[in-house]
């Protein structure tokens, strides 16, 4: 039986090793790793808010970086009603691990009664790229 430092290095081996697309580097990553990179969303009605909550994440080394984007419009039922409202999306990097913390730290902090909260992993990576936010988060 191996230790679980070997196995862990001979897993993470095998989950980092790189593929050539169309002559780009990839790292594939497979299977669930607490490394592995998440982009997390959430709308905001104001950028300034949007802003503030970037910018208190990456104080807490949570996020390595954010995006807003916007504005764009959506369209939702809420409270037996279709509505629609003009928002802005933020878009967060991290790693799977911190992904509980970044969605307490967005409830807390978010003006919205009932946020919108969505993490999606990352498949497809280039190893620079991941070995940077990993690099950024705590």
């Amino acid at each position: 039986m191996q230790n679980n430092s070997a196995a862990l290095a001979q897993t993470t081996k095998r989950r980092t090793e790189p593929k050539s697309y169309n002559g780009t580097t990839r790292l594939i990553i497979q299977g669930e790793t607490s490394m592995n990179i998440i982009i997390v969303s959430t709308t905001f009605t104001k950028k300034e808010d949007a802003e503030r909550i970037a910018g208190l994440l990456l104080d807490r080394k949570l996020i390595a970086c954010a995006q807003i984007s916007g504005p764009i419009t959506s369209i939702y039922r809420w409270q037996e009603k279709v509505t629609s409202a003009t928002e802005y999306t933020l878009s967060l990097k991290t790693t799977q691990h911190l992904f509980q913390t970044v969605q307490e730290t967005l409830i807390q902090e978010h003006p919205y009664e009932l946020p919108e909260i969505l993490g999606q992993e990352i498949h497809h990576v280039s190893r620079a790229y991941h070995d940077w936010v990993c690099g950024e988060v705590k």
